[in-house]
């Protein structure tokens, strides 16, 4: 009874403070108190209905008092206090008076009697109560069905910003601790968390509490916890460390891929950093449902199920792609994130954009035949993604001041994780590969445990250059005008005299007229390029020609270019920026990708297409020039380029597609896949089998009549399958039969195929027939499929977002998604909020087909009667913008476009 009396004791309520929180106003901690350790124990409940899914928390942190204060923050979100003690660990009460809950700055308020005094440690014990919700934040449940039964998955997400949703703590990535956890549970279900179990301890009521070693010090957000009738495969590395995959048990057979792939991967990034893995163990586990597709707690890595599981004959080539580079991903953070930690949000490029650069260096190394680090220009976390991004006035630099949770959450886009990755790239090009690696080791060894920022990393980097003789590279100067300063230059080269080359740079925008109006922004840029008198596409740092920051354009005498008929810069697109050319320059390039196209790289070729059609789509260049890279590809037999020219075919698609020139545009793209899409059927390699699936889905889209006999035919055969035994189709085909398949048939066959979404245990397959479903031609069914994803129970949340965005694509659904996402913004809003990616991508995708007044009309009233748009807002001001770029660039450029489809159709 002494514990009570003790205890300043209120049960589901909060004391009320009178006191003055204007002393201090900033939404960061006050330094203070700094966290030495936590011990956590959580109690869930978790044994009846899901409505009624909560937990029971005791945080003890043992903290060290920095400065004399009587009061202590900590951060907590929607956790209810029931009890607070301070002690000074020797049984001394420290009287607590009250406490309060602060919502905006999501601060715990706590007001004691006395003052804790400089250089003495402290222990703050909470107890608590919390909520097991679906929302895929802090402690959280993700459901699946096993046969008729519906089972559970609890799982954690801290990053960034919701550690305090789990417990009352110091939730800043530079207030690092060590953490004990222990986790209550029935003994038929099994725990997972950071660190091995130490010892497993019974208790009451049938309980087990699993005690878990103390974890390294660590930010909070990489804390996790996982709970579940789950299972495993282990296997060893060739340090010996335990990797181990979990899943739902009746999918853990899915989970080898993942388990081979993190074995190498982690044995190729120990080699790579010079740096052991410190932990005993990696454990990685698909949950049904995730925020993101996965998060790299340190010695927990989870997955959504579609980032991890991988079945042979289910799974296609694109997604098992996706599921090696995300599990590459994750397990390079185990260095940069865990290891070295970002000391603020506003460098969270130096976690995402080094995990989003060695998860190509990773896969590229394991499995060398996939040629990752070709692919990383056309990925959709690669450099022409981040191009497109950051060619607005609304983009943002990579390095970008944060303060509350909103603009954090905000900032996880394709700045930070591919911009991020591409400006490393570039790094690594200009210092060297050696210098480059063992300055990435000795930043990371100087920094363990630690929390840095840019600087640290320029500073290993300039002097591993020293140690190396290139005393003559200032990293900062050089890097700091590319994270620092958003956007990126276009840099035009121009032949003078013959035998010389003019280069100069500029700040692009896609915008014609924020181009020409923008200040001047000017960055350090390596500049190579090669010639056709000798096309060596293998550029080194000692090819490189500095362009600097400034107005001044650089001269380069070159006597091969007297015998050259074109010039190629930016080989292998290594530098983050576009290059622009005199119009007859242009056209010797376009000429000799017609006559021989292999002559030059295959990387530069998907840079050709993608710098042609944006440079004139900001009015660089002539569209002539841009609808002339396209003419060589009916003989392009490589998957990259093949992406570049089919990501502009599609965007070419969205723009015409409530015009007459689109049939024209249907028959020129029929003309184009015709005898590609007989040859990828047949391909056997990994770029073969991606290669089928984007060149069908093309195909059959455009209504090439050998492809959609092929899908129907398929889709039929699989559909009269009722005891799916089962017909099977091709892994890399499913796209276009499913959708062949519903656009040709009604209600019926669509209620078939969702009721075999309904049924499948693949999150691939799911997101396959989601695709298929969302091609039916009928308004009315479109418009019950979007009521549906509003139901959890019948869509998940995460596939929800897919839906949509599959459905706007269609052009019977184009303005009914927006119109129906409007009317139920609520819903999305409070599901996905603060969902990071959810809502911008959702935002995105539903509004990329638009390029009318009346649309353009629609999103500005939608943005008048809602002033808080949350984590969409950047994604919401760049759809207005993206909206006013399409209708012009349809009005300049329609002409001219349907003029060349007829043309090459032979309609003139």
């Amino acid at each position: 009874m002494l514990w009570i009396f003790i205890f300043y004791f209120i049960y589901n309520t909060e004391v009320g403070m009178s006191t003055d929180n204007s002393i201090y106003e900033s939404v960061r901690l006050p330094l203070s108190l700094i966290p030495l350790h936590y011990n956590l124990e959580i109690t869930p409940h978790i044994y009846g209905s899901k409505e009624d899914f909560s937990f029971d928390g005791f945080v003890r942190i043992k903290v060290l008092c920095k400065e004399k204060r009587d009061i202590i923050w900590l951060h907590s979100k929607s956790l209810k206090h029931k009890e607070i003690r301070i002690t000074d660990g020797e049984d001394r009460i420290i009287p607590v008076i009250s406490w309060d809950l602060e919502a905006k700055r999501e601060f715990l308020i706590i007001m004691m009697g006395e003052s804790l005094s400089p250089g003495e440690t402290y222990y703050i014990e909470i107890k608590y109560h919390g909520l097991i919700l679906n929302d895929l934040k802090g402690f959280f449940y993700s459901s699946y069905k096993d046969g008729a039964v519906e089972k559970y998955i609890f799982s954690t997400q801290m990053q960034p910003t919701d550690a305090r949703k789990v417990l009352p703590c110091f939730d800043e990535p530079a207030l690092k601790a060590t953490f004990n956890v222990t986790i209550v549970r029935r003994t038929d279900l099994t725990s997972l968390s950071n660190m091995p179990i130490l010892r497993s301890e019974e208790r009451d009521h049938e309980l087990v509490a699993d005690v878990f070693e103390t974890t390294p010090i660590m930010s909070t957000y990489l804390l996790a916890f996982a709970l579940g009738d789950i299972d495993y495969l282990q296997n060893f590395t060739e340090t010996n460390i335990q990797i181990r995959t979990w899943s739902r048990s009746n999918a853990v057979e899915q989970t080898k891929f993942a388990l081979e792939l993190g074995c190498k991967t982690m044995t190729f990034f120990e080699d790579y950093f010079q740096i052991k893995y410190i932990l005993p163990k990696e454990d990685m586990i698909a949950v049904p449902e995730h925020i993101f597709n996965a998060m790299e707690n340190w010695g927990l890595i989870t997955y959504s199920e579609n980032g991890m599981l991988y079945q042979e004959g289910v799974t296609s080539e694109v997604s098992k792609n996706f599921a090696a580079i995300l599990i590459a991903h994750e397990i390079s953070h185990q260095w940069f994130g865990n290891l070295v930690t970002p000391e603020w949000w506003d460098d969270l490029w130096l976690n995402e954009g080094f995990a989003t650069y060695m998860m190509f260096l990773g896969v590229d190394a394991v499995i060398p035949e996939w040629k990752m680090m070709d692919m990383f220009i056309i990925h959709n976390r690669g450099l022409q993604s981040a191009l497109a991004f950051d060619d607005s006035l609304t983009t943002h630099p990579v390095y970008v001041p944060v303060n509350d949770p909103a603009e954090i959450n905000e900032i996880f886009d394709l700045i930070s994780y591919a911009k991020g990755a591409a400006v490393l790239r570039m790094m690594n090009f200009f210092l060297g590969e050696t210098t480059f690696r063992n300055g990435i080791t000795n930043y990371l060894t100087s920094q363990s445990y630690k929390a840095a920022t840019h600087n640290e990393l320029w500073y290993a980097m300039a002097n591993q250059s020293l140690v190396e003789g290139k005393a003559e590279i200032d990293v900062k100067k050089i890097m700091d005008t590319w994270i620092l300063q958003k956007n990126y230059p276009v840099v035009t080269v121009t032949l003078v005299n013959g035998n010389t080359i003019k280069v100069e740079q500029a700040r692009f925008l896609i915008n014609e007229e924020h181009r020409k109006n923008a200040e001047p922004i000017y960055w350090e840029i390596p500049f190579a390029y090669t010639t056709s008198d000798n096309p060596n596409f293998e550029k080194t740092d000692v090819d490189i020609h500095w362009l600097h920051a400034d107005r001044y354009p650089i001269y380069i005498k070159d006597d091969s270019l007297t015998n050259s008929t074109w010039l190629v810069g930016n080989p292998q697109q290594i530098g983050y920026y576009r290059v622009n050319y005199e119009e007859k320059m242009w056209i010797s390039i376009i000429d000799q990708l017609k006559r021989n196209h292999k002559v030059i790289h295959v990387v530069n070729r998907a840079q050709i297409i993608n710098d042609a059609w944006n440079l004139a789509s900001s009015g660089l260049v002539s569209m002539d020039v841009a609808l002339g890279t396209l003419e060589y590809l009916t003989k392009e037999t490589d998957l990259v380029p093949w992406v570049a020219g089919l990501q502009e075919l599609h965007k070419l698609g969205l723009a015409l597609q409530l015009t007459p020139a689109f049939g024209h545009l249907q028959i020129f793209m029929q003309n184009l896949l015709a005898n590609v899409f007989k040859k990828v059927m047949t391909g056997s390699t990994h770029h073969d089998k991606i290669m089928k699936s984007m060149i069908s889905n093309a195909a059959c889209s455009s209504g090439l009549q050998s492809c959609l006999h092929l899908a129907r035919q398929m889709f039929d055969r699989w559909l009269d399958d009722s005891s799916l035994l089962r017909v099977e189709i091709d892994n890399d085909f499913k796209l276009s039969v499913y959708c062949a398949g519903i656009s040709e048939n009604g209600v019926r066959t669509w209620d078939i195929v969702y009721g075999r979404y309904k049924k499948s245990d693949s999150a691939s397959e799911r997101r396959s027939l989601l695709h298929g479903l969302s091609c039916t031609r009928e308004p009315w069914i479109i418009s019950r499929f979007l009521q549906l994803t509003k139901n959890s129970s019948e869509i998940q949340q995460t596939e929800s977002i897919d839906a949509l965005i599959y459905i706007a694509q269609n052009p019977v659904g184009r303005l009914m998604v927006w119109d129906f996402l409007a009317e139920n913004w609520k819903h999305f809003f409070d599901t996905f909020g603060a969902g990071l990616n959810h809502m911008p991508n959702l935002v995105k995708g539903v509004t990329e087909a638009f390029n009318t007044y009346g649309e353009l009309i629609k999103l500005q009233h939608f943005g008048e009667r809602h002033a808080d748009l949350g984590t969409a807002t950047r994604a919401y001001n760049n759809a207005a913008a993206t909206i006013q770029l399409n209708i012009r660039w349809l009005k300049k450029y329609y002409v001219i476009v349907e003029g060349w489809l007829m043309k090459q159709n032979g309609a003139l």
